[in-house]
């Protein structure tokens, strides 16, 4: 397993995903009471890729600049560095997220096609290379592993999106 480690960014300095405010609906604009709880720092690092583009943590950014904060902790993950592993891994790192089914409809979308666009990916290939799946990733098709990642019934996750 990967160890990463905890440093110390400029929370200007960190970009924040573009799928984040598709996905969730973030405005940039934090609850007054939440900026007051983070004047005194930011108890749970944010995660950024090496570019310090945000996977997690867009309003604890926000409220980091609104509070006037010059400093962050932020895990960078310089192994992340393809874009559908980025998109995918800012939506499981939101599975502890209180969303709404509308927020879920659109991660199980965004799921979906990123699965899609995967398989398509496999397919591509010569058939006389061998691909090997990553481990823990599951296997199926698209819209059943979509729907399990965000807590969705396969048939349920197609009505909602």
């Amino acid at each position: 397993m990967t160890e990463y480690t905890v440093t110390h960014v400029d929370p200007s300095k960190l970009k924040p995903h573009p799928a984040n405010s598709r996905i969730y609906g973030d405005t940039g604009s934090v609850d007054p009471d939440f900026v007051e709880s983070v004047r005194g720092g930011i108890l749970e690092p944010l995660l950024a890729t090496g570019e310090m583009t945000i996977i997690s943590g867009h309003r604890r950014r926000e409220a980091a600049i609104s509070a006037g904060l010059t400093s962050v902790p932020v895990v960078v993950r310089p192994d992340l560095t393809d874009p559908l592993d980025v998109e995918e891994a800012l939506i499981l790192a939101n599975k502890q997220r209180v969303k709404d089914n509308e927020q879920k409809a659109r991660e199980f979308k965004r799921l979906q096609e990123i699965e899609a666009k995967r398989a398509a990916s496999r397919r591509g290939r010569k058939k006389s290379t061998k691909v090997v799946q990553k481990s823990g990733t599951p296997k199926g098709r698209s819209v059943d592993i979509a729907a399990a990642r965000v807590g969705f019934a396969p048939a349920t996750a197609r009505k909602a999106a």
